[in-house]
Formats: C-alpha cells, sequence, structure tokens
C-alpha cells in the first residue's frame, strides 16, 4: 500500500400450504407477549421453545438494484413486504469474494483474523475457515437450537474437457497460485480437505448441498481449473453423496428442502435454518439459468435485455421461495417468535465478460465489449465456438471495480440487506446505521439471551446491533475497516462519513453500471411496471401472512431506501468512473457523496489522511498471512477419489470417497 506523501510500502412455485394458519391479535410493530425473564436467562436443560427461531437467507450476487424496494424494473414482492414490515439495513457490507463474506457472517471474525482477506477456498486447498473460531450453529447448540443449511445447486451442462493451452488463457498468479481458474458458484466453501471443515462436523444437525465453492444448475458436476481442467461430483446429504435432484431448479430444491425442515420440526426447540441460495450467481462457462419457461411466463416484458429478463426471472424464484418459508414458518406457529434476515453475500456482477464451455463450444476466449458487440454474442475460435454474456447484475448507482476483488468502492462491497421479526420494539423503517457482516451474528444472539454475550471476545470483529436497530437508536459503528489484503494491495476504511480507499494496482476501470442499459422500455412502461409492483406485494404470500398476524407493512417508507448521490461532476460519466488512480489513495465523504463521484484526497489535510491510514496500519499489524498463499494439493482430484470431490486428507472411516458403504448411501428424503 502507499501511504499519504510516502513512499510504496506494502501492508500486509407455486408452493401451497394450508391458509387457515393461526390469526395473531397485537397491536402494530408491538412484541408478542413473551416471557421476557427467561429469554434473558434461559434454563439450558428444560424446553426451549420460548427462544426465536432464526431464519438467515443468504443470496448469491444480488447488486443493489437487485431487489424490488431499489429497483423501477426488477418485482421482489416478498422480500419488500418483509422489508416494509422490518428494518431495512441501507448501509450493510459485506465482502468481494464468496469464503470471505460466508466465513465472516458465519464467524463474526474479521477476515484478516481467518487468513480470508485475498480469495476464497478452492477445492484444492488443504485449508480452510479456522477451527479455532465457532459458528452461528456452535453458539446456538448452548441454547439448544436445531440447527440446519441448505446450500443446494445442481445445473445440466456438459463439460469439454480442454488444457489451457487449447483455452487459449495467459494465466496471472492468483493469491500465489499459478494455472488456476474457477468456476465459481454455490456454497458451502469453507473448506472439506478434512471432515472437521464440514458443515455437520461445525454444528449443523443436517446439511443439504455441496462442499465445494462451485457447482452446476441441473446435476452434480463441481470444476476446476488447476493445472488442467478438473471435475468431480460434490452434492451431499451431511457427509454422504447422494444423486437425488437431477433436473430440479436449484431454487426449487432450496425451497422443498427448507419446507421439510420447517414441517419436521420439533417447536420444542427453537430452529435455526441458514439458507444460502445459489442464484443469481453465475459463473465463467455456466449458463445462466432462470425457473422453467412456463414459471412467470411474460412478467418482465419491459426489460429489453434478454440476460437482464433472466436474471429478473431469478430473483422472482427466490423471493417466491422465501414467500413460501414464511407461509410454512407461519402455519407451524413459529413466524410470531421468528428473526428472518435477508443478506447478500457480494454485490452484483455487473461488468466484465463471461464464456462458457458447453458442447459444441470448444474454446474459451475472454472478450472485451467491443469484441462482443460486434460478434453478436459468439466468436470462433480455430473450429471452435464461445459463447459469452455480460455480467446481468446491478449496483447503480454506486461504482464498482470490473474485478471487485481489485477494488473496495461502495458498488463492490455495500449490499442489499434486511431484518425482520416480531421481536423488534420498532420495525417499518429504513436504517442508515453502518452495519458490517460481522454484525450478524452478535446481533441475533443478543436478540436470543438479552445480552451483548461477545463484546468482550476479543477476537469477534462484529458489534451487537440489536439493542440500537430494534429501538432506532443511536448507531453502534463509527468505523469500520472493510478489508487489508496485503497481496493485492487493497484496503478500505470507513470512519464515520469518511472513506479511506485504496484499489489494487492490477485494478481495471471502475464503472457505473446503469439500469436503463438492461431497461430500455422502462420509462414508457414505467406506470404500468408500478402498478403490477404494487399489485404483486398485496397479492404475495407474506403479505398475506402479516396480514393474518395483525401487522401493516409500510411500503412507502421504503422511498427512504433511494440513495442520492449529491452533486455530480458533468459530463456525468457513466461507464467509466476511474476517478481513484491504481495504488494511490482515494478519499470520499460518504453522506454527501454516497455515490463516490468525487476524490477529496488532494482537498483534504494530509494529518487526517493520515489519522485514517495509520488506523488501517495498526489494524492490519493483527493479521494472519493469507490462506490463500498455502499451496494447492494435488491429491484433491477427484481422478484419485472415484471421480468425486472428497476429505482427502482424512484416512479410513473419515474418509467419504464413495468406496464404502456409508459414502454410497442415496437420500430420498430432501
Amino acid at each position: 500500500m502507499f501511504g499519504p506523501n510516502c513512499s510504496a510500502s506494502r501492508i500486509r412455485y407455486e408452493y401451497t400450504v394450508p391458509v387457515s394458519g393461526p390469526i395473531v391479535q397485537r397491536p402494530l410493530h408491538a412484541s408478542p407477549v413473551v416471557n421476557v425473564a427467561v429469554i434473558l436467562a434461559p434454563n439450558f436443560t428444560s424446553n426451549t421453545s420460548h427462544l426465536p427461531n432464526v431464519v438467515v437467507f443468504l443470496v448469491d450476487d444480488f447488486g443493489w438494484s437487485d431487489v424490488g424496494y431499489h429497483s423501477d424494473h426488477v418485482l421482489t414482492p416478498n422480500i419488500d413486504t418483509l422489508a416494509a414490515d422490518g428494518i431495512v439495513l441501507n448501509q450493510y457490507y459485506s465482502h468481494t469474494t464468496a469464503s470471505t463474506s460466508r466465513a465472516s457472517l458465519l464467524t463474526g471474525v474479521h477476515p484478516i483474523h481467518t487468513g480470508l482477506q485475498n480469495l476464497f477456498i478452492m477445492n484444492h486447498s488443504p485449508t480452510g475457515a479456522p477451527l479455532h473460531y465457532k459458528l452461528w450453529p456452535q453458539y446456538l447448540k448452548q441454547y439448544n437450537y436445531s440447527t440446519h443449511m441448505v446450500v443446494w445447486v445442481i445445473k445440466m451442462l456438459e463439460i469439454v474437457s480442454v488444457s489451457q493451452t487449447q483455452m487459449g488463457f495467459n494465466m496471472n498468479p492468483m493469491g500465489g497460485h499459478k494455472n488456476v481458474l474457477i468456476l465459481y458458484k454455490g456454497k458451502w466453501t469453507l473448506g472439506f480437505a478434512r471432515r472437521d471443515y464440514t458443515p455437520t462436523y461445525r454444528g449443523f444437525d443436517s446439511f443439504v448441498g455441496f462442499w465445494t465453492h462451485t457447482k452446476y444448475n441441473y446435476n452434480h458436476t463441481s470444476c476446476e481449473f488447476y493445472r488442467h481442467f478438473i471435475c468431480g461430483e460434490d452434492s451431499r446429504h451431511n457427509t454422504d453423496f447422494t444423486t437425488n435432484g437431477t433436473g430440479v431448479y436449484s431454487t426449487h430444491h432450496f425451497t422443498d428442502r427448507s419446507l421439510h425442515l420447517i414441517d419436521t420440526h420439533n417447536t420444542a426447540q427453537p430452529l435455526f435454518l441458514y439458507v444460502a441460495y445459489q442464484t443469481i450467481h453465475h459463473s465463467p462457462y455456466a449458463l445462466m439459468e432462470a425457473p422453467p419457461p412456463h414459471e412467470f411466463p411474460d412478467m418482465f416484458g419491459h426489460i429489453e435485455s434478454d440476460q437482464r429478463k433472466t436474471v429478473a426471472r431469478m430473483i422472482y424464484s427466490i423471493d417466491q421461495s422465501i414467500g413460501a418459508v414464511v407461509e410454512r414458518l407461519h402455519y407451524r406457529q413459529m413466524l410470531a417468535n421468528s428473526i428472518l434476515v435477508f443478506v447478500s453475500d457480494n454485490s452484483g456482477r455487473s461488468t466484465g465478460m463471461q464464456a462458457y464451455i458447453t458442447k459444441g463450444y470448444s474454446y474459451i476466449v475472454l472478450l472485451n465489449d467491443q469484441d462482443y458487440k460486434s460478434k453478436g454474442g459468439e466468436r470462433e475460435r480455430e473450429g471452435g465456438r464461445v459463447r459469452v454474456q455480460v455480467n446481468p447484475g446491478t449496483n447503480w448507482p454506486f461504482k464498482h471495480t470490473y474485478r471487485p476483488i481489485h477494488g473496495l468502492h461502495e458498488g463492490d462491497i455495500r449490499a442489499p440487506a434486511l431484518i425482520w421479526s416480531p421481536l423488534l420494539t420498532k420495525s417499518g423503517y429504513v436504517s442508515d446505521a453502518i452495519v458490517d457482516v460481522t454484525d450478524l451474528l452478535p446481533t441475533v444472539l443478543e436478540a436470543i439471551d438479552g445480552t451483548d454475550s461477545l463484546a468482550d471476545e476479543t477476537d469477534i470483529y462484529g458489534r451487537s446491533q440489536w439493542s440500537a436497530l430494534s429501538n432506532n437508536d443511536r448507531p453502534v459503528r463509527r468505523e469500520l475497516i472493510h478489508n487489508v489484503d496485503q497481496v493485492y494491495n487493497v484496503s478500505a476504511i470507513r470512519w464515520h462519513d469518511w472513506k479511506l480507499m485504496q484499489i489494487s494496482t492490477l485494478a481495471l476501470t471502475a464503472y457505473r453500471s446503469a439500469p436503463a442499459a438492461y431497461s430500455a422500455n422502462a420509462a414508457k412502461n414505467g406506470e404500468s411496471f408500478k402498478e403490477r409492483r404494487t399489485m404483486d406485494r398485496v397479492s404475495c404470500k407474506s403479505y398475506d401472512v402479516l396480514r393474518r398476524m395483525n401487522r401493516a407493512p409500510d411500503y412507502e417508507a421504503l422511498s427512504d431506501a433511494v440513495v442520492e448521490c449529491g452533486r455530480r461532476p458533468t459530463p456525468v460519466a457513466t461507464d467509466d468512473a476511474n476517478d481513484c488512480p491504481k495504488g494511490q489513495l482515494c478519499l470520499y465523504n460518504l453522506r454527501h457523496d454516497p455515490c463516490e463521484y468525487h476524490n477529496l484526497i488532494d482537498e483534504t489535510d494530509p494529518e487526517f489522511v493520515r489519522f485514517l491510514w495509520n488506523k488501517l496500519v495498526t489494524f492490519n499489524g493483527t493479521s494472519v498471512p493469507p490462506l490463500s498463499l498455502v499451496p494447492l494439493d494435488d491429491r484433491a482430484d477427484p481422478s484419485l477419489h472415484n471421480n468425486r470431490w472428497t476429505n482427502w486428507l482424512d484416512t479410513g472411516e473419515q474418509a467419504h470417497q464413495g468406496d464404502g458403504t456409508v459414502a454410497n448411501k442415496v437420500h430420498t428424503d430432501l
């Protein structure tokens, strides 16, 4: 990193349930009748059904404008309804890679202390999220929670085995790894080299999904480019391989499994359900796949781009899934004593190209925008064809980096999020409190036991926001160190309204991807879209459930979630917004300039800049080495394990390699 005025110095469906659920009669937005004394001092040896159920909906790569309450063309009626009746976390920050955000969410620990400040955990990595840090389910077990994780991903796509030379890549080192290319989908993504890294050995009673960080949407294959293109099976129920679900759209599997867990849950215990959706993330070599054509037909005719239209259908499918879960919780009389959290793991992927290998498309070429436009979406190469697509997410109006791992602009790290619960004293508002992904764990734990139980844990970076959010009180955070990545030399700190940032020397240009690029007919169809959005909101499952609970979502309050960019430069730079030189420090005042139009580094007292810089340096002094620098292990190759990804560092009965009766179990109750 480069200090101010210093020389260079690196610092390290329709899902139908009976509609006769219970109607809770109580004043709007009042707390339900709960024995507060019992909550504050839970008896671990007795019935713990009074403790709130916790459901975390984690979506993949939802951009800022990929939720309805931030968008003029996307429909998310159930999410909007929960937002209008809950609390919108309008300054919620996550990270730029899946492993980083998920480890931060599940541990409450900052990435520089888990070793995930650089890249994600790859299939060949012998490491994982450090075992000395507890995860959510391990904390919740002390309160007798039943803990379940659903991360199911499936896809129908034929893979063509090709060499690096055939693919035409000149690979650059990635965090110390050479010749590595990732199919980036899905996710447990916290390591599986040993079974102790895997979900059911880290507190989850059940796990349905896959251990790797990559996955296809209609089959069980996970692929990674390491020395050569390597694929293997990876679909599991707990630690057992399973082949159920082939050919079924992934979001439907998420929903079916979630509803099954709710239906069979013993309500004498509180429930923790972690639902980590696959969509809307898409990877290199993986076609974006919407729900089946008969679902949601002709709903998004106002969107001109076919790719954006596909994403809108994927988003709508997730929204319907969330509505089904809300409805089922209500039917089981669990919702009135529940906390629901909706967050995106990363921001939207809205720039750059993705290329895919499919049957008949034998080679990969990374194309720039001009290549894509001139070739009409395809390109011939030595007799083979390549299909490409423009990344279709949108973080408008925020600035983001071409490759988010190289920058920490608002569009790279600021993500949609909300919390909903009848336990909130105040709700139905948009919060501008700074909330970090690490804050979610201590926040929910305070809601459970009434104390900030992790406040004295020195390893926990997260801070409980429950009391402040529940009472719409003074914000807890005034400082947030987004990251310090000593490999790519990327860092950023938020201090009150100020943000000091350094983007990587590897970074390409910064962008603002306007929704208009995807929605050319939005102005013409604006009024009809608003009418459709209103109709969808009041006819969705969540609205019906809240009506039965005598709650009234305040959709007008969602207008406070709109970000006003403030004074803009003339002319406005829409596509190229690169005013932060590579490797240099940039300074923004986010209260007056949330869209980062004006770099104030040359207009600010150098002592103030040095003050912020020193905070980054001091914090980085506590970092651990990045896990991405640990050499990858050839022994992970699925060809050595019956073509399956497995916990290869274990031996004997601990290894689930598909050659024993346990590993060959096929489950039918998913």
